[in-house]
């Protein structure tokens, strides 16, 4: 019971932070943001950092929270 609680525990927080890693290393992009050609982007032009993208994956109004705005990657 222990050892599966603990696995479950460990794929949570790799799923949590899968996303805002990929963000950060690929500008905004994940996976399935790259096969369908979007991105998330700064307002501000600044650069997605990983603080920012963690943030953004945690919250319902996201976009507003940290300024951000899902574009067409050109």
């Amino acid at each position: 019971m222990i050892g599966l609680l603990v696995a479950i525990a460990c794929v949570s927080v790799a799923a949590l932070l899968h996303a805002p890693a990929m963000m950060t290393r690929t500008d905004g992009r994940t996976l399935g943001r790259m096969s369908t050609g979007i991105r998330v982007v700064r307002t501000s032009g600044e650069p997605m950092s990983f603080g920012t993208a963690v943030i953004r994956e945690k919250r319902a109004l996201h976009d507003i929270v940290v300024d951000t705005r899902v574009v067409l990657d050109a």
